[in-house]
């Protein structure tokens, strides 16, 4: 059962990133303002002291207007770092988009003289994710980082996708943590 569990999210995986691949540049442009102008419209978010982010990779949704909006807001903006070898992640401050170095993955993170923020003072996180359900469970890469780190907070989640990346239902385990909201360029989903 597991290992059908995993064969059913390769197969997932696979085609939902092919499909993101192929989105055209101007829809791509027009999608992203159109998720990030929904994300900054909660309530959750307009209200939040400490908001993590993530820099997209391979065809994610860009963020960048989120991150100016919260810089504009005086918000604490946190992004994540990785440590390849420990297979952990967690956040670090960042008061500058231009300091981003490449991590160990090639996505770009803060440098490592910035600041680790505890995740008890993150009131929001924005997480990608390769596929979500309507109901809010999120698949993504296979490497469990995300997964690990949301288990041990209580902060908000909020995924955010292209409408193409939304299915009925996807293949989860019990290790797969459940988002609180869904975003894309058409709606705003809110789970209990």
């Amino acid at each position: 059962m597991k290992s059908d569990i995993k064969s059913q999210k390769k197969i997932l995986r696979h085609e939902t990133i092919r499909w993101r691949e192929s989105i055209s540049d101007d829809n791509r442009l027009e999608w992203n303002r159109l998720i990030c102008q929904n994300v900054c419209s909660v309530p959750e978010f307009l209200n939040s002291k400490c908001i993590a982010g993530y820099i997209s990779f391979k065809g994610e949704v860009d963020l960048s207007s989120i991150f100016n909006d919260a810089f504009n807001l005086e918000k604490t903006l946190v992004l994540p770092a990785t440590e390849p070898q420990n297979h952990k992640m967690f956040f670090r401050e960042i008061n500058n988009l231009d300091t981003l170095v490449a991590g160990g993955y090639g996505i770009l993170e803060p440098p490592t003289e910035n600041r680790v923020i505890d995740l008890k003072k993150i009131d929001l996180i924005i997480v990608p994710g390769v596929a979500f359900s309507r109901n809010g469970a999120r698949l993504g890469y296979g490497g469990g980082y995300y997964d690990g780190l949301l288990a041990q907070t209580e902060s908000l989640k909020i995924a955010v996708a292209y409408s193409g990346q939304v299915y009925n239902e996807i293949p989860t385990d019990e290790y797969d943590i459940m988002m609180d909201y869904l975003i894309t360029e058409h709606e705003i989903l809110k789970f209990d």
